[in-house]
């Protein structure tokens, strides 16, 4: 029974290609009444994509991946690319994906500064994580948007910096 259903709907479904032709060109005429129907140029308009995973690179690895791992994103890189996407006219918005990211203290505001400046061209900065700490947090707030997974923890403790004082062991 389950197969005769399947069968009917693939029928269905593949009447029309007989009709108009192979699938990228219907794909393709549909793409245009759509662009025409909401009034839309035929420019190829983009969303830019960036994983952050782990840690931040100070400067660009040029060594290959040992195992299979990915070399790590580095800070020079990411904020050219950054620079890139925002003045790029086909882009019109920034999807930031943190996996566990790792930023230092001078990596954060230079991340957060440059996602500021995307607000300059009007594109929106969208974050996603799957959980987030106070340095990812802070950077994140860059954003136009942030969002984390529901079941994803959020621990926002604040900065701590403490200075010793180290006279009295001097001293001795």
């Amino acid at each position: 029974m389950k197969t005769k259903h399947t069968l009917s709907m693939v029928v269905a479904l593949l009447a029309p290609l007989a009709i108009t032709g192979s699938t990228s060109a219907q794909f393709e005429q549909l793409k245009k009444m759509g662009r025409a129907a909401l009034g839309e140029e035929e420019d190829n308009k983009q969303i830019a994509y960036f994983k952050i995973k782990g840690p931040l690179a100070e400067t660009p690895v040029n060594m290959p991946p040992l195992f299979g791992s990915d070399p790590p994103v580095s800070l020079k890189g990411l904020l050219e690319r950054f620079k890139e996407a925002r003045l790029d006219k086909n882009v019109v918005a920034v999807l930031i994906d943190l996996q566990n990211a790792a930023f230092g203290l001078g990596q954060l505001e230079e991340v957060h500064e440059a996602l500021r400046k995307f607000a300059a061209v009007d594109k929106p900065v969208f974050m996603h994580a799957d959980s987030l700490r106070t340095f990812t947090y802070a950077a994140a707030t860059g954003a136009s948007h942030i969002s984390v997974v529901p079941t994803g923890d959020v621990w926002l403790l604040g900065f701590y910096v403490e200075t010793p004082y180290l006279r009295g062991a001097l001293d001795k």
